[in-house]
């Protein structure tokens, strides 16, 4: 036998094992593929070898971070024929670097900003291309996030779904996507509806997972216009938007099978010619946390339809249309209910019947808010208005309010509402996306600061026992009076300026923190009082009125000559207001003020930076801001020197203005 012949025989049977791996861990489509590969190495012993060398010898080199092998790719800079190793030598395509990384978890491909339009591939044995098409137990990552990495997808040549058209993302294998926008992706009108007309913009299964993402403006010809879960697939803190199905349902997403999970999620302007312009569910399939609005369909289920098992926990639903059941339509049977926990279905309109839910079956709806499908009372029901912010927060006189069931709250999944805020804030689960958060509202001057508050243990009931103060002082507060939700302290003088941490404690229910609650000012002390809910401030001009409600509007009301009254928007998270003779001035929960009315002498041209305010106040034509520094900032006129601030401008804890004079308290 020649020394090439024995050569050939042991690369060969060098790579029967490596084979058999790889057999092991692609899925059945990968398997088929491999299949073929091998098919090729026994008719051919010579590519077999340099098949083993590329293998063993010729792979790219592959950099390692967190002790992973990772590749980068960077659309403007990069070159597929370079090796992926570092930024200097990128790939271009996200497609080709997927497609030289090893099939190991913990490999990642990181991806720079840029318009990915270019690469893709075909799953083996169908027909659509997908941009990028993932089938390995692989993370593939964003640098800066989905406002700036864009993975495009394409029509086919007849401008919509065609033979030719491209998905945007394909998802196997226990692959993992983030921080991308994906748009424009089309499905084929053939072949497997499935696998080649399912999910315009992305398509996973069993073990997948995407988060940060945002899906918008995508097509698909059956199921899943933005995205399609086979069997699975995890959905998490992003967008699906402005996609769109063409026969079928599941305008924004589409579950076949059960195991599919959208958490903490929006779902929003997306439509469906049959059912559900949201999204289909089936069987065990679940959506918790997510905000679907805006959504529409010419048959039934605007924003959800439920088919067999699905459900809904903690989900706010309004502004959806159909024909019927403008909210969600439920269809159930025995042992395979539709069900919907602690959600609010109101707003939504059906042009046919049942506005909010369309019930059919014995489908259990627990502790939800509609105008129709549920009867107020029963199963902790209500069916009153929910009274949510435009942006469907919760009011604080909202029935919605601590009128959930803790038991069906989805703390299991992610312990933290759509926006953020701890789950359960006040002892009992909301209804719908959002959480009404523990809010401190400051009562007057600059120590409350209008923060949310960190909530340690998830309660704050019962009467409280104790307030203690962190860093500077590190003491106990004099408790002058309380009660379940709000409190006034007398704080103790500090030794260092800083802000200071504030810990609650009630009679057996734990305590909270509220971080940076106040600001302390050198050898100083104040009385001041924190509200959880409720409070309203108010102020008076020349000839006009303000106040501020709870929910952090601002009412105004009076003579309105020069615009005094004209609150501008958004009319949204103001903490405090101030009025002068013909101008006026509300403080925000984020530090900026808000000025408005005459401007004659520059009164409502608020200084850059316009940040970390904590109080405001209004002369005859003169602002003051009291910043968290403990420094005065004051503007307009200033003919007797109102608005000049004596040195040196610190530790100021309030402020006032008056007609031709301004006062500071240190």
């Amino acid at each position: 036998m020649s020394v090439v012949r024995i050569l050939r025989i042991v690369i060969y049977s060098m790579l029967v094992p490596v084979m058999g791996y790889w057999n092991r861990t692609f899925d059945g489509f990968n398997g088929r593929s491999v299949m073929c590969i091998a098919f090729g190495l026994r008719r051919a012993s010579w590519l077999v070898a340099v098949l083993g060398l590329g293998y063993f010898g010729g792979l790219p080199r592959q950099s390692y971070a967190n002790g992973f092998p990772t590749y980068y790719v960077d659309a403007a800079n990069g070159n597929d024929a370079n090796d992926g190793s570092s930024w200097a030598t990128a790939k271009q395509t996200i497609q080709n670097a997927v497609d030289n990384i090893g099939d190991v978890p913990g490999n990642q491909v990181i991806v720079t900003n840029g318009v990915y339009d270019l690469g893709g591939a075909v799953i083996p044995g169908f027909t659509l291309t997908n941009r990028v098409c993932i089938t390995k137990a692989i993370t593939v990552r964003s640098v800066n996030g989905p406002e700036v990495t864009i993975i495009a997808g394409a029509p086919g040549s007849n401008g919509s779904n065609d033979v030719d058209a491209i998905r945007g993302v394909f998802l196997d294998g226990g692959a993992t996507l983030s921080g991308f926008t994906i748009t424009n992706g089309y499905t084929c009108a053939s072949g497997s509806e499935i696998y080649d007309q399912s999910g315009g913009g992305l398509w996973m299964t069993t073990n997948c997972t995407a988060s940060n993402v945002v899906v918008s403006g995508c097509r698909a010809h059956d199921y899943g216009g933005g995205v399609m879960f086979y069997q699975g697939g995890g959905l998490h803190n992003s967008t699906i938007s402005g996609n769109t199905v063409v026969t079928f349902g599941g305008g924004g997403a589409y579950f076949e099978g059960p195991g599919g999970r959208i958490h903490n999620s929006k779902l929003h302007g997306n439509t469906a010619r049959e059912l559900g312009g949201g999204v289909f569910m089936k069987t065990g399939t679940e959506l918790n946390n997510c905000l679907i609005t805006g959504n529409g369909t010419a048959m039934s289920g605007g924003g959800a339809f439920i088919d067999l098992g699905g459900t809904l926990n903690n989900c706010t639903l309004s502004g959806n249309n159909a024909n019927d059941g403008g909210g969600v339509h439920l269809v159930g049977e025995v042992g395979l209910f539709a069900t919907v926990n602690n959600s609010i279905v109101f707003g939504n309109t059906a042009s046919n019947a049942w506005n909010d839910i369309l019930s059919e079956g014995n489908n259990p709806i627990r502790n939800t808010c509609a105008s129709d499908g549920v009867t107020n009372g029963v199963n902790g029901c209500v069916t009153n208005n929910p009274l949510m912010n435009a942006d469907f927060t919760l009011k604080a006189a909202s029935p919605c309010h601590n009128a959930g069931n803790n038991t069906y709250a989805p703390t299991n999944v992610t312990p933290v509402d759509l926006a953020g805020n701890a789950r359960i804030a006040f002892g009992t689960v909301d209804m719908g996306a959002y959480e009404l958060p523990f809010v401190a509202i400051p009562d007057r001057g600059p120590q409350a600061g209008g923060n949310t508050l960190t909530i340690t243990n998830g309660t704050f009931l019962g009467t409280i026992t104790n307030v203690l103060l962190g860093a500077p002082s590190s003491s106990s507060a004099t408790l002058v009076s309380s009660g379940s939700d709000w409190f006034t302290i007398t704080l103790p003088p500090a030794t260092n300026a800083g802000p200071v941490a504030i810990t609650v404690q009630t009679d057996g229910n734990g305590e909270i923190t509220l971080p940076n609650a106040y600001t302390y000012n050198q050898a100083g002390w104040i009385a001041d009082t924190a509200l959880a809910e409720g409070g309203s401030y108010i102020a008076a001009g020349r000839a006009h009125s303000l106040g501020v409600k709870s929910d952090g509007t601002i009412v105004a009301w009076g003579w309105n000559d020069d615009g005094q009254t004209d609150v501008p928007a958004p009319n949204t998270n103001f903490v405090a207001v101030s009025a002068g003779r013909v101008h006026s001035l509300g403080l925000k929960s984020d530090g900026t003020i808000a000025a408005w009315g005459n401007n004659g002498d520059g009164q409502t041209n608020v200084p850059s930076p316009n940040v970390d305010f904590v109080a405001v106040a209004a002369g005859y034509y003169h602002s003051l801001g009291l910043k968290s520094d403990g420094s005065v900032v004051a503007w307009g006129a200033d003919w007797s020197g109102q608005a000049n601030v004596p040195s040196p401008n610190t530790n100021f804890v309030a402020v006032a203005g008056g007609f031709y004079h301004s006062l500071g308290l240190k």
